[in-house]
């Protein structure tokens, strides 16, 4: 995995900055391995720091967030939007567990115990967040994941209350590997 994620990184270094020389560059990097209620992950740190360390040598203002609570993710995230207002290129880079229910991508802090669908989504920053807090940069945005979709909460399905999903059925949750790729505006082409 950090293989594809360094070549990924780089691959977008090679096409992107060169066409954004001289502009300001902004990097959320963040990093969730040693998680108190799920199975913790050993090389999310490394990958992050390696992806940092990666784009600090390209020039990118670079925020490194290793091990996250929810209320320092979504600190940092607020923090990055404000900061992506002026760049002209905004990257997320995350690393650690996402789970996917009734199609919306949750990327789980550190300190999320989740036992329902209703933790999940209290607990968790949706990839929605992620793309409206990039969307504000002047030229591009990327979200880069690096998420372990093994879902971590094995009984989240069993828990899930049947009336937060449409017929009275328990919300899907979706743990295969996905590859989405959206455009940042209408009629965009995505990366």
């Amino acid at each position: 995995m950090l293989v594809l994620s360094r070549a990924l990184v780089l691959l977008f270094c090679l096409l992107a900055l060169p066409a954004l020389a001289g502009g300001d560059r902004v990097a959320l990097v963040i990093g969730a391995g040693a998680y108190l209620y799920a199975p913790t992950l050993p090389n999310t740190l490394n990958d992050a720091e390696a992806i940092a360390a990666r784009l600090r040598e390209t020039g990118t203002d670079v925020e490194l967030l290793l091990d996250p609570t929810q209320a320092r993710m979504e600190e940092a995230l607020a923090a990055f939007a404000f900061r992506a207002e002026t760049a002209d290129l905004a990257l997320i880079y995350y690393a650690g567990h996402g789970v996917e229910v009734a199609g919306v991508n949750w990327l789980v802090p550190t300190d999320a115990n989740v036992r329902t669908v209703e933790d999940l989504t209290a607990q968790s920053v949706s990839l929605d967040q992620m793309l409206a807090a990039v969307g504000t940069s002047r030229l591009m945005g990327v979200v880069v994941l690096d998420a372990c979709r093994n879902n971590p909460f094995p009984g989240l399905v069993a828990a899930a209350a049947p009336s937060s999903a449409p017929s009275g059925r328990p919300p899907h949750v979706d743990a295969r590997p996905h590859r989405t790729r959206r455009a940042r505006r209408p009629g965009g082409a995505p990366l």
